[in-house]
């Protein structure tokens, strides 16, 4: 079985290599995250504007690995409306861990995750500086994605706004040659036959709808 999940695994990559290449992309294939001994929940919570999430594990090889995770109308104000999931992650190596340690209490041994946790609510969550300086030097990865039919919505909405602005125009080009003409009386569109029944007020509004095509009605 392991052989094959190595064999599986190894097609795969070289069928992602392939397709980089083809569309001039740069293909990197990151580490996959150990088995997780110690894990401190950092932040998770939900409201109306999305859900926010962040946690930090120490890994069976002392890697420090920190990832998060964001969704909802607060990503999408600040990445722009089709993305919605924002995900980031950072790897601090064995060696380093006790540099980073010192950062956050000062100095070396202990409880990293205790000091981690404790660092991250007094400074409501700021790490970044910490970990990508060059004492701790973490490695970091982001991405984004869009939400599900995210883009078929928005093709949707476009699709309607445009309907609706070839209706509209429509109706005007139809509608054009009579906009600001008087309206006749019942009258003048009366059937020929009808207006035989009222010569006289016939011809009274006839000459008043034209007296008023001549002022412009």
């Amino acid at each position: 079985m392991p052989g094959d999940e190595m064999g599986g695994r190894g097609q795969l990559d070289s069928r992602m290599a392939e397709i980089a290449q083809a569309t001039g992309a740069v293909l990197h294939a990151y580490p996959r995250p150990g088995r997780a001994v110690r894990r401190v929940i950092l932040r998770d919570f939900s409201d109306d504007r999305g859900t926010r999430f962040e946690a930090a594990q120490i890994e069976d090889d002392g890697t420090l690995r920190i990832v998060g995770h964001d969704t909802g109308r607060r990503v999408s104000e600040f990445f722009g409306a089709p993305i919605a999931s924002y995900e980031w992650v950072y790897v601090v190596r064995p060696e380093r861990v006790g540099a980073l340690h010192a950062g956050l209490a000062g100095e070396e041994g202990g409880d990293v995750l205790a000091a981690l946790e404790a660092y991250y609510q007094r400074h409501e969550g700021r790490l970044h500086a910490l970990l990508t300086s060059p004492e701790v030097a973490a490695g970091f990865d982001n991405w984004h994605s869009s939400r599900p039919g995210g883009e078929s919505v928005h093709g949707l909405v476009n699709a309607v706004i445009v309907l609706g602005a070839f209706l509209i125009g429509g109706w005007f080009l139809i509608r054009w040659p009579f906009i600001g003409r008087p309206r006749r009386s019942r009258y003048e569109r009366a059937p020929r036959i009808r207006r035989r029944a009222y010569p006289r007020r016939f011809r009274r509004n006839r000459r008043r709808w034209r007296r008023g095509w001549r002022r412009g009605w």
